[in-house]
This record gives structure tokens, C-alpha cells and sequence, in this order.
């Protein structure tokens, strides 16, 4: 599984969160101590998926990594604030994304309490019930290089908001020259069509 830690791989074909949907999470997972960190949340995250058994994780997200590639505390909130977790649970490749809230570290912290239900479920006898539910979760190929965000996808700057025209004109141009009789694939295709449609999605 190919995927970069930095910037966002968002998996391809998984929904976004419109940026006028995001809801601020700050208060909802407040601790003890005040506000959730990306230290905590990510401490949290790593032990829950250490209790899965699950391997090879890589947390995608747009946030500059430490030497020893946990996300560094502390940043400016990036303008998309999704995290992708790939890992591999008995020998398949998985993936789960969130970006719900504006702070990332919710968005860690939202994806460690679906884990922990998951294996709430399967300490209660429903291994086959948790087999099922994470077969949703299996890894399609990683999205087409340049990160998951429609902008990155389409070739338009982070601060352009173009016209719903402008996004198709783009999406044909970069159609054509993706087009596997120019050397493109399905994955890279499947990446443009997820990218036009949230992009038409966001000015709708």
C-alpha cells in the first residue's frame, strides 16, 4: 500500500465533509486538562490499533510530522483537517477517514472511539459481526498523487474557488490527458471523478 503520511492521502471514492458542515469539536473532547491535543489524541489512537493487532499503519494527514513521524503538536490548523488511517488488520489492507470536525485532532480522536466500538464488538461475541463491519473498510488504491483535496486533485490553488464551469472545463482537460490511451489508469481517473464532484459538491 503506497500511501504518504504527508500531505493528506484521502482515500479514494471515501465521502467529504462539505468545510461549511464541519462542526468544531474542541468542547466535545475536552479532557481533564482542557482542550484535546494531537499528543493525546494521537497516544490514544496508537494504543487502541496496537489492542486491534492491526499492522503497517500510516495516520495521512496535512500536518508536518516529527523525526519519528508522529504528527508534531502545536500547528496551525491546515485548511482541510482530514485524517486517513491505512493499516493492515488480518492481512488485508484497510482504511478509515474522518473529517467532520474543523480540528484534526477531533478527527483523531472520533476515529480511536470507532475503533475502540469495534472491538467492543468483538470482545461481546461479534467477531463475525466486526468482520462484516470492517469490510467496509478495505483499502481501495490510494488516490492519485498531489493529496485527497479536490484543489490539490484539479490543479487549483488552495485559495481559488472556481466556478462550477471552471471545475468542468479542468476535469476534461485533465481527463483527457489521465485517459488510459495516454498512459493514465483507473485509479488516477477514479481520483478526478471523486475530486469534479466534490469540487461541483462545494459550489452547489
Amino acid at each position: 500500500m503506497s500511501v504518504d503520511a504527508y500531505p493528506l492521502s484521502w482515500p479514494t471514492a471515501w465521502p467529504r465533509t462539505s468545510e461549511h458542515e464541519r462542526e468544531e469539536g474542541r468542547y466535545k473532547y475536552r479532557t481533564n486538562s482542557g482542550f484535546l491535543s494531537m499528543y493525546k489524541a494521537q497516544s490514544g489512537l496508537y494504543s487502541e490499533l496496537e489492542r486491534l493487532g492491526v499492522e503497517s499503519v500510516i495516520v495521512s494527514s496535512n500536518l508536518v510530522r516529527n523525526l519519528d513521524g508522529s504528527i508534531r503538536s502545536g500547528q496551525r490548523r491546515p485548511e482541510d483537517p482530514g485524517i486517513a488511517i491505512y493499516f493492515k488488520w488480518n492481512g488485508k489492507d484497510m482504511v478509515m477517514a474522518m473529517d467532520d470536525f474543523i480540528e484534526p485532532e477531533c478527527n483523531v480522536r472520533r476515529l480511536t472511539l470507532a475503533i475502540k466500538a469495534m472491538r467492543d464488538l468483538e470482545r461481546n461475541g461479534g467477531g463475525t459481526m466486526m468482520e462484516k463491519a470492517f469490510t467496509g473498510f478495505a483499502a481501495l488504491p490510494a488516490p492519485m498523487s498531489g493529496g485527497g483535496d479536490w484543489r490539490a486533485v484539479l490543479n487549483f490553488r488552495f485559495d481559488e474557488y472556481p466556478s462550477g464551469e471552471e471545475i468542468r472545463t479542468r476535469f476534461k482537460s485533465m481527463a483527457k490527458q489521465h485517459h488510459s490511451d495516454k498512459g493514465g489508469n483507473d485509479v488516477d481517473m477514479a481520483a478526478l471523478i471523486q475530486a469534479r464532484d466534490a469540487a461541483l459538491g462545494s459550489v452547489a
